[in-house]
């Protein structure tokens, strides 16, 4: 993995952080709901940029996770275009589905990230013991 990749997945994953916690800042009332969509819709394309990106940002991912990635992202879009598009779902449901199917996908990619981790310490690790 280069630098640029480790960078580019940083930064993905800071702005989905930041996002997150923003949804929580701004409620939605009155005073604050085109700002609270923005935010929460802007969360949703960091996840959707994660989700077609990891295949560049982690080479060594799975094929399974991939495709488990994809099919997500592919639920976010079809999610968002019956909230907007269509107007299928209110508001709660569009914002209770998004979120976990956008939170579960972060966690499944945390725990392959700490699985990546592990693999190369512990490569690291036989590769000492052998010297």
């Amino acid at each position: 993995m280069t630098s640029i990749q480790l960078t580019l997945l940083r930064v993905l994953l800071t702005l989905t952080a930041l996002n997150l916690g923003l949804v929580g800042v701004f409620p939605n009332n009155v005073s604050s709901h085109m700002l609270h969509d923005q935010v929460a819709s802007f969360l949703i394309y960091c996840v959707i940029a994660l989700i077609i990106g990891v295949r560049w940002l982690l080479p060594q991912i799975t094929k399974e996770f991939l495709y488990l990635s994809y099919g997500v992202g592919v639920a976010l879009v079809v999610a968002e275009v019956m909230f907007r598009g269509i107007g299928y779902f209110s508001l709660t449901a569009f914002e209770m589905i998004a979120f976990v199917m956008a939170f579960g996908w972060l966690l499944m990619l945390l725990d392959r990230i700490e699985s990546l981790i592990n693999v190369g310490t512990e490569s690291e690790i036989l590769a000492n013991l052998e010297d």
